[in-house]
């Protein structure tokens, strides 16, 4: 079989997303671990980020942030032209303390890559047999439509790079993924709450508020609701109750009002009391794995 030929798209939670690249209209997208182009798409991001509070903001600082200030201080202080003015031991140690956090730095990055290509492979695994359970129990139709190819060959072309690919791919249909702009009166909001309830009524949730909350990253296809991310399912029920905490769930609507076109008007108040009203911890607790039981 000849190996597709995929052009990079976009880099979701733990996957990559491409497209056939000789189609000006794609028909479906393939998604991949994401495991490549780390030092071209991830390292950016992670340099941008901000974690929440705890040990991973104390990692992160450890690892990313302090180490970059003061890398690009000393690269500032080089640039500006201290090393000729001084010609002395300041110059000697910031020319040697660029080197130095030059090299740490590199050292750094490619253990950031390693644990990011293991944890991410880990991450689109589970996520594959989180599909297959949604296959065995009738609910892959709250999917956009895909199949699995369990060990695919593909040439992959990121940002000017070519990788050779072969692994596992999920090829899902091309659908108009919803982002924050979207119009909350013409959403389908009951929908949104139907496959939530009838995803916990097989003890499986989301776990990302922006999916949980819409309409980002669900996709209408054919007048039809479905979830287009397929990373932040979970069939852990602590998870899911912990992902449905107010504080998390205000604090993320807050932030989708603030995109909306629709600003503050009726039609988000509605939408948002409808769905807050419909999706909390106490609902879940009633359906969690409702069909199930008997």
């Amino acid at each position: 079989m000849r190996d597709l030929d995929l052009t990079y798209l976009a880099t979701g939670t733990c996957q990559h997303v491409f497209v056939k690249s000789d189609e000006a209209s794609p028909r479906w997208v393939y998604k991949t671990p994401a495991t490549m182009a780390y030092a071209l798409y991830v390292l950016p991001r992670l340099r941008k980020y901000t974690p929440p509070k705890g040990v991973k903001s104390a990692l992160f600082a450890a690892l990313l942030r302090f180490p970059e200030e003061l890398y690009e201080g000393v690269q500032g202080r080089l640039a500006a032209g201290v090393r000729p003015h001084l010609c002395g031991r300041l110059g000697l140690i910031l020319t040697l303390t660029d080197r130095f956090f030059g090299c740490a730095r590199a050292g750094r990055d490619k253990l950031l890559a390693e644990y990011y290509r293991k944890s991410r492979e880990q991450k689109f695994k589970a996520m594959l047999r989180m599909m297959e359970y949604l296959s065995r129990h009738g609910l892959a139709e709250v999917l956009v439509p895909y199949h699995v190819i369990h060990l695919g060959s593909a040439v992959l072309h990121i940002n000017g790079t070519t990788i050779a690919y072969r692994g596992p791919l999920v090829v899902q249909q091309w659908a108009d993924v919803i982002d924050t702009s979207a119009r909350l009166d013409a959403f389908p909001v009951r929908e949104l709450v139907a496959v939530q309830h009838r995803l916990w009524r097989h003890g499986v949730a989301l776990t990302d508020d922006i999916e949980i909350l819409g309409p980002k990253n669900w996709a209408l296809l054919d007048g039809r609701l479905y979830l287009a991310d397929t990373s932040s399912l979970t069939r852990d029920f602590d998870q899911a109750y912990r992902s449905l905490g107010k504080k998390d769930l205000d604090a993320r609507q807050r932030e989708t009002l603030q995109r909306l076109r629709s600003g503050l008007g009726k039609e988000a108040e509605e939408y948002f009391r409808f769905v807050r009203r419909e999706i909390n911890q106490d609902r879940l607790q009633r359906l969690w794995k409702a069909d199930l039981r008997h």
